[in-house]
C-alpha cells in the first residue's frame, strides 16, 4: 500500500457556470428548441457530478513536496493517487 497523502485545507471554488443557455442568433424554431434541449441535458450531467460529490482538491506529495490537484469522488474513499512529479503513490481518505 502507498503512502498516506496529506490533503491541503483549501479547496478550489466551484468553477463558474453558465447561468443562461447559449442560443444561436439564427435558425429555425426546431433548431432553437434542439439547442435548448442540449443545454438542459448538459445541466443534468453537471448536477449528477455535483451529486456524486466530485471535488477538486490539492495534495502535497510527502516525497518531493510538490502540490498537485486531483478530482476525487468523496463517496468512494479511499482513492489511490500518484504524484505526477515523482511518481510516489498514495491514497486519500
Amino acid at each position: 500500500m502507498g503512502t498516506k497523502l496529506e490533503v491541503k485545507e483549501e479547496e478550489y471554488p466551484e468553477e463558474e457556470k453558465i447561468t443562461s443557455p447559449e442560443i444561436p442568433l439564427s435558425g429555425t424554431p426546431e433548431m432553437l428548441k434542439d439547442k435548448m434541449e442540449e443545454k438542459k441535458e448538459e445541466k443534468k450531467e453537471e448536477k449528477k457530478e455535483e451529486e456524486g460529490n466530485i471535488k477538486k482538491i490539492k495534495i502535497q506529495c510527502p516525497n518531493c513536496g510538490n502540490v498537485f490537484e486531483v478530482e476525487v469522488d468523496m463517496t468512494k474513499l479511499p482513492v489511490k493517487v500518484q504524484c505526477p512529479y515523482c511518481g510516489t503513490e498514495g491514497e486519500i481518505g
